[in-house]
């Protein structure tokens, strides 16, 4: 059988020290397509959950948009580390919180058609709050009750499609209810 889709040529553009351009010649039944993608590095997310309940959420200004957002706390897997220990980490610093237990939802392609990056989707439960956390700069950590957390996606304010895809796997595998 005939292979459907078949790379020609790829080249690689390096953007900084996280973004890299990728140009693709695929040859398809009708021809010869062009396509642009980029990878940046993998992202690391999860939902959290402290001990008390309430569920840990950053808001920050993001470039796309130029706006405000409320997310999960996540970030950037770093050279060297683990998606778990970035995950640990990144919850200390945007939330201060210490993880009670962490479970791996799953590993996901956040964007098919462009980003050749991977998301690292966890839950962190049994969080506890860290003495003498300072907030990172930009980052204003927020901790909501299940209910307002509920209108808050009930009413679209939760708009990463990333976050939403960690709360449907939080929520399938049972980890996490909005009812308590």
């Amino acid at each position: 059988m005939k292979a459907f889709h078949q790379v020609v040529n790829r080249k690689s553009y390096p953007i900084s020290p996280w973004l890299e351009m990728f140009e693709t010649e695929i040859s398809t039944p009708s021809g010869v397509q062009l396509w642009h993608t980029i990878k940046p590095p993998d992202y690391i997310t999860a939902l959290v959950e402290t001990k008390c309940g309430k569920i840990a959420l950053v808001q920050q200004m993001r470039a796309v948009g130029a706006s405000v957002t409320t997310e999960f706390p996540g970030g950037l897997l770093e050279p060297g580390e683990t998606p778990e220990d970035c995950i640990i980490r990144e919850i200390r610093e945007e939330v201060g919180l210490r993880v009670g237990k962490i479970e791996f939802l799953a590993k996901m392609i956040p964007d098919t058609g462009r980003l050749e990056n991977h998301l690292y989707a966890f839950y962190a439960g049994e969080c506890e709050f860290v003495q003498d956390f300072v907030p990172e700069s930009g980052v204003v950590p927020m901790y909501m009750n299940k209910s307002d957390f509920g209108n808050l996606v009930n009413q679209g304010r939760l708009v990463s499609a990333i976050n939403m895809a960690i709360l449907g796997h939080a929520v399938f595998k049972e980890f996490f209810k909005l009812s308590n």
